[in-house]
């Protein structure tokens, strides 16, 4: 965008033309591939930096954190006592059942193009209903990316380097024990029961975002 701007082209355009092509990619990727395809996320996502791109940086972090504070706690509700995730989890617990024999059976036995078909009416349509979630985190990062871009964090390492070591001390010092609780409830030392999974999305949302920044920290 800042690069656009200096040579005086349309920044929104030429913006949009390449987050284009990148969904674009995206979906042949799902449909033709992979169902676990990144690219269309970043895509939905990318879209909502232009919102930001005037923003102040201190305006940028505010919302970054809000959008990892307001998902993270989404993901704590459902570790909760809650007597109607109980229900979903077994009508879920059961449909999982049912549809696996099929599932199977197309990955293992179709052609081609009857696979695609399966997909398409099945997997893409789950991708579809879980872009926002999904989009939500990956939001927040390109967002702390942004931040750090007009501070100019990375063009200047040297002037930033005791901040820099100071982040990457603290994500270390955050980053161990919550690599250590995933671990155990990974290899069931530590057992939450049916809440199992929901447990291990949270910790893998907490880690993920400690030791992102503790890589980016300490490569610079």
């Amino acid at each position: 965008m800042s690069r656009a701007e200096e040579k005086g082209l349309g920044v929104k355009v030429l913006y949009l033309r390449r987050i284009s092509a990148l969904f674009l990619f995206g979906v042949l990727h799902i449909v033709a591939l992979w169902f676990g395809d990144i690219l269309h996320t970043y895509a939905f996502a990318g879209l909502f930096l232009l919102f930001f791109y005037k923003r102040k940086a201190k305006t940028i972090l505010i919302w970054a954190f809000s959008l990892l504070v307001v998902l993270n706690l989404l993901l704590s509700l459902n570790i909760l006592p809650n007597e109607l995730l109980v229900e979903m989890e077994e009508t879920n617990a059961q449909g999982f059942v049912e549809g696996l024999g099929a599932y199977v059976e197309v990955y293992t036995q179709a052609g081609y193009f009857e696979w695609v078909s399966y997909r398409l009416g099945t997997e893409v349509s789950f991708l579809a209903m879980n872009l926002i979630p999904a989009s939500i985190p990956v939001l927040a990062m390109f967002l702390f990316g942004l931040a750090a871009g007009k501070a100019g964090l990375f063009h200047k390492v040297s002037s930033h380097l005791a901040f820099i070591k100071k982040i990457r001390l603290v994500t270390f010092l955050i980053s161990v024990p919550l690599v250590i609780v995933l671990a155990l409830l990974k290899v069931d030392l530590i057992d939450f029961g049916f809440k199992q999974l929901y447990t291990v999305q949270l910790f893998k949302s907490l880690t993920g975002t400690s030791l992102c920044f503790l890589y980016i920290s300490t490569l610079t």
